[in-house]
This record gives C-alpha cells, sequence and structure tokens, in this order.
C-alpha cells in the first residue's frame, strides 16, 4: 500500500511543479504583451 501512495505524491509534485512552469510562462508572455501594447499607445499619445 505503501508504493502507490509514494508514487501519487511524486506524481502529484511533478504536476505541480508543471504546472507552476506553465503559469509563469504565460505570465511571462502576458506581460510582454501588456509591455508592447502599451508602447504602442504611448506612441499613439505621443
Amino acid at each position: 500500500m505503501a508504493m502507490p501512495y509514494g508514487a501519487r505524491q511524486s506524481d502529484i509534485i511533478c504536476r505541480q511543479k508543471v504546472l507552476f512552469l506553465f503559469v509563469s510562462f504565460l505570465g511571462q508572455v502576458f506581460g510582454v504583451f501588456c509591455y508592447r501594447s502599451q508602447l504602442d499607445l504611448q506612441k499613439r499619445l505621443l
């Protein structure tokens, strides 16, 4: 009984790591997109 539980726990930790990397990657892409759109808005205003 101990083996499947350990496997599940490591699987959950692995999923959390992948999810964290995915979310941070999306955050970076969104940040760059917002930064570029802000620059475009500033150019239009100027």
